[in-house]
């Protein structure tokens, strides 16, 4: 208990009491703020409550507006780092480029098959390595919120109606010379081996040769 000098009667004493929020209350505005606005609302969200010492009408009023703006700014900083990330990918791809010479080809095929037969030792073996690739264009597209153009390579002894194949990933500057390509063509590509998931085996900071 905090007691303070009376103003009036300087011999007595008052209580003072602070309003503050519980840890319930603390907890549920944390999780309201992670689930509306993400991890910097879940954290807004909390040290206001505890600010406006458990009141939860101007939380609320304080909070719609603030959610929104957490949002935009959460995504701007998701696309900065994006484009950080395909800057980055331009430079691999360019240097693997000029370099692409010393790294020997393997078909779409035998790519699969390498995974198909064993996918703890291929990935193993490839990680972090270039790959050049020649196969079938299957499809094109771009990856949503993101607009990541990327490319499908398939096998075409496996037939059309197969999922399986080969993703490989290109920065946005490449997105209209990929989105343009012609499906059924073969093209030949190279990328760093990124992992083999959901039937695919996925190639980040590719570049067409």
């Amino acid at each position: 208990m905090v007691t303070t000098p009376d103003p009036i009667d300087p011999n007595s004493q008052r209580v003072l009491v602070r309003n503050t929020a519980s840890g319930f209350e603390q907890g549920i505005a944390a999780m309201a703020g992670l689930f509306t606005a993400g991890p910097l609302g879940m954290l807004c969200s909390w040290a206001a409550i505890r600010g406006l010492q458990g009141k939860w009408a101007p939380w609320f009023i304080l909070g719609i507006p603030s959610s929104i703006a957490l949002i935009a700014l959460q995504f701007v900083l998701l696309g900065v780092l994006n484009d950080a990330s395909n800057n980055q990918d331009d430079n691999q791809s360019s240097s693997a480029g000029n370099a692409s010479y010393s790294i020997p080809l393997i078909t779409a095929g035998q790519l699969l098959d390498q995974f198909d037969d064993d996918g703890d030792s291929a990935s193993n073996y490839y990680d972090g390595k270039m790959i050049k690739v020649t196969g079938k264009l299957a499809s094109t597209g771009e990856m949503p919120v993101w607009g990541t153009p990327f490319l499908i390579m398939q096998d075409p002894g496996r037939g059309s109606l197969t999922l399986r194949g080969v993703n490989c990933q290109f920065s946005k500057s490449k997105s209209s010379k990929i989105l343009s390509l012609t499906e059924g063509r073969n093209i030949t590509m190279i990328g760093k081996f990124e992992d083999d998931i959901l039937g695919q085996i996925h190639l980040k900071g590719c570049s067409l040769l």
